[in-house]
């Protein structure tokens, strides 16, 4: 009988631990939800068409390609090409720091198709 209450006792701690930690988990875990949602997003301004035509037009100075974010998507214009970009893929500001965001609006330019692509890609995948 001496083990059989030892055993029923070590089962309660056990299960006292186990709720402890569990309310303790959930608590933190909806404090932090709570500070997320109450985080307001960055606010970031899509460039303004003129400012895509002067990045595309200075690509003949600085490179041949330019990647830039605009109205949801990141391009990709060629100074050779028309005013439509080579590629475009949706792309969503709220995901990326906004410095990282802000200098993507200003455009990137880049000498090779192949760097542009790539620098794409480590922004849409």
């Amino acid at each position: 009988m001496e083990i059989r209450t030892k055993r029923t006792i070590l089962y309660i701690l056990a299960l006292i631990f186990v709720a402890v930690n569990a309310v303790i988990f959930f608590r933190n875990s909806g404090r932090e939800r709570e500070q997320l949602m109450n985080t307001p997003a960055p606010q970031v301004t899509q460039a303004p068409s003129g400012a895509v035509s002067a990045a595309v037009n200075g690509a003949s100075e600085a490179g041949e390609y330019v990647v830039i974010a605009e109205n949801g998507y990141l391009n990709l214009y060629s100074s050779q090409a028309s005013a439509a970009p080579e590629k475009s893929e949706r792309f969503d500001t709220e995901l990326f720091p906004a410095d990282d965001v802000k200098i993507l609006l200003e455009g990137v330019r880049f000498n090779d198709i192949d760097e542009a692509y790539e620098f794409m890609e480590n922004f849409i995948s």
